[in-house]
């Protein structure tokens, strides 16, 4: 391994570019970052503090210098090896140590430990522990400055190892096209855990490979505190000037091992340095030299010193004093505690497709709130995702209706982003088979980022997907994924079946301060039904498409049509049953179900997803242990069949269920021979979609 700091010291500053209480406010600064991170080194043997700790000693003065020149307040977002960035920020230690003891003073009451401690209040919006994970976050972020037309820039800490994952380059690609003012700044100590760059990475340098974008880049030695504010300063003017993003990569030595207190040098993976090296690596070392050369005395620093051990150790015993969390801690802040937004209809209605439905229902929003807008790869294009975005670019220009580069991963970050910087973004995926390249963000970031925020944070955000089945699909543009979704807390997972719900439904997810995760089958699209244009959700609660006695359908999406034809074609031989539209998957409210089921005493769930570990188990579950009593036999279940989705029509009928399987289904229930079906007129999508799209 190389050891890449400068290898000789930076000449002096030039005169007036940092005086004596600039240099001691950030001395004050740096020396608080260390000592705290001497002080936890020192207990952390006692085992008191419960969390994996990332320490960056050696490392203090990149986030010093940097956020001593940002706006104050200014959004900043960082990876796991944190406490620089968060005491740079902040300047406290009360609550900085409340986390990590896993005490409730903590700005996460002890939800998000040290790799996910955060301060919104003070500009830091949010930490991860899964590497560059917060980037797209801060293009979002930037991209919410730049609809308000502000050009306070946005900062992201991350390590070396970040620009080797695509959501670097999906990020920096997006930053770059839309000219945001997003500082990059890579913290880079040759190692990704234990391996050095030289064996991880195609590329001699950073800067070399970003030639190609439209970026300012600099580099420079992070041991060097004076350096850094300085290399910053020119950064920040530089996008000032010229709004694009700019890149700030600054080496440094990590002094300990990736993750813990201790040294490891004897593991054979890197060599220690000398004492001279040391002496050079060392940003506390090299300030403290500096000092003196502008005539600080001894006694000065160490007066400071006292002064922040002094804040250190009162901290530490406060925290250590400090309660836990109680136990009703434990599931509050998944959920912004708001109740969904809800109008009552008037009455009024006019009959609309479901994609007009949509499109009217993104119209009213746009309207209604000017932090509202819309954007995914397509949505301004001539087929306006199935008709469902029409409109929109026309009336509300590009600023509020764009079209996004294929970076699934990226644009939900920056989504995210946007939300959290207090903006409304409806995100589209056309397809949710590729929603599954943005996992890392729904599962590690939107799911988690409220409760880990201690519920400081909001998130009304928006995304959909189109599911189902078109014409010969196959494996990869065919899912729902409903379950997968509504598996995560903190999601909401809504699936509309008619164009009232598209209406409606779209226009309370919008309004919820919770991320809201809306499936459309693409078959509705050409539903048409009555739309009352006054009336707004509820998301959460079933619907009843059709009452009845003999049995309980539960049917999710397209399974709604797929039921109702069904429940005709039993009807003529007297068999009346109950059809319940879920609409809402998470958080599902099974009262109105469980009701259903005691009362007609036999229930089959119709999902539109596989069986096996999704939905249909999750709320046959629910009824038979609600309604064990009283169902006169066990809860059956429809979906998918149990392999991939087949291209060849006679195998993707059979794939997916259908008004014939429930109608079979219902009999065998019910104890009833089979209807002929031979003159029934089933209705077949062919015979209107002309794909292949």
């Amino acid at each position: 391994m190389t050891i890449r700091a400068s290898a000789s010291a930076r000449p002096p500053a030039p005169n007036g570019a940092i005086d004596k209480a600039e240099s001691l406010a950030l001395f004050r600064k740096l020396i608080l970052v260390r000592q705290a991170e001497e002080a936890i080194r020192r207990d952390y043997f006692n085992d008191e503090m419960k969390t994996p700790v990332h320490l960056g000693i050696g490392q203090e003065a990149i986030a010093v210098g940097v956020c001593h020149v940002l706006p104050a307040g200014a959004k900043t977002f960082g990876t796991y090896r944190n406490h620089a960035l968060y005491l740079a920020m902040t300047g406290e230690t009360d609550r900085f140590f409340g986390e990590l003891y896993g005490k409730a003073t903590g700005p996460g009451k002890g939800k998000a430990g040290s790799m996910h401690i955060a301060s919104p209040e003070h500009g830091l919006i949010a930490t991860s522990a899964v590497v560059g994970t917060t980037i797209p976050l801060a293009v979002g972020a930037a991209l919410a400055n730049q609809y308000r037309q502000s050009s306070e820039p946005v900062a992201v800490f991350f390590g070396d190892g970040a620009v080797e994952e695509g959501v670097f380059w999906e990020s920096l690609n997006f930053a770059c096209l839309k000219k945001l003012r997003v500082l990059f700044v890579c913290e880079d100590n040759d190692l990704a855990i234990h391996t050095p760059a030289d064996q991880r990475q195609g590329f001699k340098s950073l800067g070399e490979a970003v030639a190609g974008f439209d970026c300012h880049v600099e580099s420079g030695d992070g041991s060097d505190l004076s350096g850094v504010v300085a290399a910053a300063r020119r950064m920040l003017d530089r996008m000032e000037k010229d709004s694009k993003p700019g890149i700030l990569h600054l080496t440094y030595f990590r002094s300990l091992e990736h993750v813990g207190p201790r040294e490891d040098f004897d593991a054979g993976y890197r060599r220690r340095p000398t004492a001279e090296e040391l002496e050079r690596l060392d940003p506390v070392r090299r300030f403290e030299q500096e000092l003196a050369g502008q005539g600080v005395s001894s006694q000065e620093l160490a007066a400071i010193k006292q002064s922040v051990d002094d804040q250190i150790q009162r901290s530490m015993r406060d925290a250590q004093e400090a309660p836990f969390a109680t136990a009703e801690e434990l599931r509050t802040d998944v959920w912004v505690d708001s109740p969904s937004a809800v109008r009552a209809g008037s009455g009024k209605s006019s009959k609309l497709s479901f994609r007009r439905a949509l499109s009217l229902a993104l119209e009213k929003e746009m309207e209604a709130d000017p932090s509202v807008f819309v954007f995914g790869l397509d949505v301004p294009d001539h087929k306006r995702i199935y008709g469902s975005t029409e409109g929109l670019v026309e009336k509300f220009g590009s600023r509020r209706c764009f079209g996004t580069p294929l970076s699934e991963e990226a644009m939900t970050g920056a989504a995210l982003g946007a939300a959290i910087s207090g903006l409304r973004p409806v995100h589209v995926h056309i397809r949710v088979d590729f929603l599954l390249l943005a996992m890392n963000q729904i599962a590690n970031m939107i799911s988690t980022l409220r409760y880990m925020s201690g519920g400081r944070l909001k998130i009304p955000l928006v995304i959909r997907a189109v599911i189902g089945r078109g014409w010969g699909q196959s494996a990869q543009h065919s899912k729902s994924l409903q379950s997968i979704f509504a598996h995560l807390p903190g999601i909401k997972v809504v699936m509309p079946s008619s164009p009232q719900d598209a209406y409606s439904l779209t226009r309370a997810a919008i309004r919820d301060e919770n991320p809201v995760i809306l499936l459309e089958h693409r078959w509705l699209y050409d539903v048409e039904g009555d739309v009352d244009e006054s009336q707004i959700g509820p998301i959460g609660v079933p619907a009843i498409r059709r009452a009845g006695k003999d049995l309980t359908v539960v049917a999710t999406s397209w399974m709604n049509v797929e039921a109702m034809k069904a429940s005709e074609v039993l009807a003529k031989r007297g068999i009346e049953l109950e059809i319940i539209d879920v609409r809402t998957i998470a958080p599902l409210d099974d009262a109105l179900i469980i009701e259903s089921a005691r009362k007609t005493k036999r229930c089959l769930v119709a999902d539109y997803d596989w069986e096996f570990c999704g939905f249909s188990a999750e709320l046959a579950a629910r009824v038979s242990a609600a309604c064990f009593g009283a169902l006169k036999q066990p809860v059956e279940r429809l979906g998918f069949a149990p392999v991939p989705c087949p291209t060849t029509r006679p195998l993707e009928n059979l794939f997916y269920p259908s008004a014939v399987s429930i109608i079979r289904t219902a009999e065998r229930m019910l104890g009833l021979s089979e209807t002929n079906l031979s003159g029934e007129s089933f209705y077949s999508h062919e015979q209107r979609f002309k794909g292949p799209f």
